[in-house]
């Protein structure tokens, strides 16, 4: 039996909160959430431009200082899925008026 990570045992766990399908937000907590979600997933572009970019120069054997070296923030190659899977919440959130 594999050992679920942190971050999927509290994501299981949001899920399955019944508290969750009568959350209530105000205008800016909504925007704030929004922000924030776009903010993530616009680091996380910058982290992936920035790791092509240090792979293309080592590749072609320019030598670079290691400190450099773009660190992965991320726990995973499904990150991008969970930012839009939040923002896709966010915005059914909104459209159904539960923002207001």
């Amino acid at each position: 039996m594999s050992k679920q990570s942190p971050k999927s045992a509290a994501v299981a766990a949001a899920q399955s909160l019944p508290a969750m399908r009568h959350l209530t937000l105000d205008e800016d907590q909504f925007e704030d959430i929004r922000e924030a979600l776009l903010l993530g997933l616009s680091l996380l572009g910058e982290f992936q431009e920035r790791s092509n970019v240090w792979e293309v120069l080592s590749s072609s054997g320019t030598e670079l200082p290691s400190g450099l070296q773009p660190v992965d923030p991320t726990s995973g190659a499904d990150d991008v899925t969970l930012f839009a899977n939040a923002l896709r919440f966010i915005h059914q959130f909104d459209r159904n008026g539960a923002a207001a």
